[in-house]
């Protein structure tokens, strides 16, 4: 969990450097259509006004080689119940 100003200032730059580069030079113009409508971009603002952010990490290859399944899934479904986990202990039931 990140709370530090400093540290959510790279953290934010970094997510826009790389999401700067998809939005100008990745995305096929298909996706950027179909983004259009949300109004997304590659500014993360939010990563600055946000109190805490959750910084979530994936293997993305098991040690002695191979991979291990979808990985990306398995991230998140822990990321997930670990939030959930965390909003218990606290005494707030999940959303």
């Amino acid at each position: 969990m990140v709370q530090d100003p400093a540290v959510k200032r790279k953290i934010r730059e970094a997510a826009e450097g790389e999401e700067r580069e998809s939005y100008q030079h990745r995305m096929p113009v298909e996706w950027l259509e179909a983004l259009a409508p949300l109004g997304t971009d590659w500014h993360k603002e939010f990563l600055e006004v946000a109190p805490y952010l959750i910084v979530v990490f994936s293997h993305r290859f098991r040690v002695g080689g191979g991979r291990g399944g979808r990985p990306e899934d398995q991230t998140l479904l822990r990321a997930g119940i670990g939030w959930n986990r965390n909003r218990i202990s606290s005494g707030r039931p999940p959303p």
